[in-house]
């Protein structure tokens, strides 16, 4: 009889225990939920794999209707209305529409449905309101920290934190990360009323992108409107084609922001993400570890007599012939902290890699460059002091990718100005080579550096335009036709 009435205690305490669980959760639920006040805070919620939800809001129109874009794992799985209450009901067609439902398959192929939300007795809202799922490609969630990204866009706040999750099209998550900083691309008044793009730096590195390397750093490029390939991912496929380790590794995805729809984007690497790739390492490690990695004091910078080159004051290297990435500027572009040197013919070039890099650097390379204009100003492509030519100089090859691809987007819907160059040290390859390419949807075109460097002089040479004819001519006739063919 005891052990009975004990068991009969027990099983009243584990039910007083639940019911308290079961009413301290269902009380939290309700302090953190919020009623639909109108179409424009109606919340759809979908299930992923491994009980992953996200939220979505509808996106309105200039006319005051209103869009639910559904990614493409949605497809077929329940979707759930989580801030209808008996008070706040909708409905679609007339049809009241319950807090779980299915969607009928011919409202999601876009059609305008009529839509009422009414509350209570005194007042109703009505709109046309459509559904629409994305086919075959990844989503992109942002939660941030204030909750909306217009602050960001408008350039009031610099940047935002928050986190991301990235979830296949089958609804697999392949990335759940903290977000340490958001920030716009370019500065806000380039954009000119097309979306924005941003930048996006983790607290730690994992690779969203199948087959990318694990970075901390990412990017989201736009796509205006919904063509089939935006031009950023049409340029870094055709050049990839020809120099696979000079263009990010990217992947097309649906991006939400706190549950509002932002549009298509390309999810990539950093173009700077992508100077490992090329092995200039070399040098700036050993150039850091004889200044004890510049810690401790701060770095102090040096103009050359003429003004023409200016770089850090620091110990150097023996071999200081590279590796090197620099990045052609205007003058405008230079900071006080900038090492940059400037050429005889007038064209600024920015070090950009290694970091502080050493005035004697800078002098080394303002020499070097001058010695390569020599032979690119020569009418037969020969420097008369060295007897060196163009393509002992020059990666001919690279320079002329460079030139056709800019040439081609350049005729396209978005501008493409390839800035970068890179040199190894002297005993593995003397070459000066073009690359990295970078996103060109946002890219402002400055005029006073538009066009490739050194075209007006290298395209009188013979062997460049065999090589342009020989190895790149076909980069027009394919993506001529398949722009036009994703245009239809």
């Amino acid at each position: 009889m005891k052990r009975t009435l004990r068991i009969l205690f027990s099983i009243i305490a584990f039910t007083v225990l639940t019911a308290g669980l079961w009413i301290i959760v269902r009380y939290q639920e309700r302090q953190g939920f919020k009623q639909a006040s109108s179409f424009d805070d109606l919340e759809i919620s979908v299930e992923a794999e491994k009980g992953i939800v996200r939220t979505i809001v509808p996106s309105p129109d200039a006319d005051g209707n209103y869009c639910f874009y559904l990614p493409s794992y949605a497809y077929g799985r329940e979707l759930r209305f989580d801030n209808l209450t008996d008070y706040a009901r909708l409905y679609i067609n007339d049809e009241r529409v319950q807090g779980r439902m299915a969607l009928p398959e011919d409202y999601t192929d876009g059609r305008e449905l009529a839509a009422e939300l009414r509350f209570g007795k005194d007042r109703t809202e009505n709109c046309l309101l459509r559904f629409k799922y994305s086919q075959g490609i990844d989503a992109v969630f942002i939660d941030t920290a204030s909750g909306s990204v217009k602050a960001l866009d408008s350039g009031r706040k610099k940047s935002e934190s928050g986190s991301i999750k990235v979830i296949s099209e089958d609804g697999i998550a392949r990335c759940s990360i903290d977000i340490k900083k958001m920030s716009l691309l370019d500065d806000p008044d380039l954009y000119d009323g097309v979306p924005k793009s941003y930048k996006l730096n983790f607290t730690k590195k994992a690779y969203p992108v199948p087959g990318a390397d694990n970075s901390d750093e990412w990017v989201l490029i736009a796509e205006p409107g919904r063509k089939s390939e935006s031009s950023t991912e049409l340029l870094f496929k055709t050049v990839g084609t020809y120099a696979e380790k000079t263009v990010p590794k990217g992947n097309r995805t649906d991006v939400y922001a706190d549950g509002r729809y932002l549009g298509r984007y390309l999810l990539c690497e950093k173009t700077e993400s992508v100077f490992k790739n090329l092995d200039l390492n070399d040098l700036n490690a050993e150039y850091r570890t004889i200044n004890n990695n510049f810690s401790g004091k701060k770095v102090r910078y040096a103009l050359n007599s003429a003004k023409t080159a200016r770089g850090a004051k620091a110990d150097n290297p023996k071999d200081i012939s590279g590796g090197y990435m620099l990045e052609r500027v205007s003058e405008g572009e230079l900071t006080n902290e900038s090492s940059f040197f400037v050429t005889d013919s007038g064209i600024f070039y920015e070090i950009i890699y290694p970091k502080n890099a050493s005035l004697e650097m800078a002098e080394y390379l303002r020499q070097y460059f001058n010695e390569v204009e020599t032979a690119i100003f020569a009418e037969d492509g020969v420097n008369p002091v060295t007897g060196k030519g163009v393509s002992d100089y020059l990666d001919t090859e690279s320079w002329a990718l460079k030139y056709v691809a800019e040439q081609y987007f350049s005729t396209q819907d978005a501008h493409v100005e390839c800035t970068y160059l890179y040199k190894y040290p002297d005993k593995t390859d003397s070459h000066i080579f073009f690359g990295p390419f970078r996103n060109i949807e946002t890219d402002a075109v400055k005029p006073d550096i538009t066009g490739t460097v050194y075209a007006d002089e290298l395209l009188k040479k013979p062997d460049i335009q065999d090589i342009i004819t020989e190895q790149y001519g076909d980069i027009f006739s394919d993506n001529a036709s398949n722009t036009r063919s994703s245009e239809q």
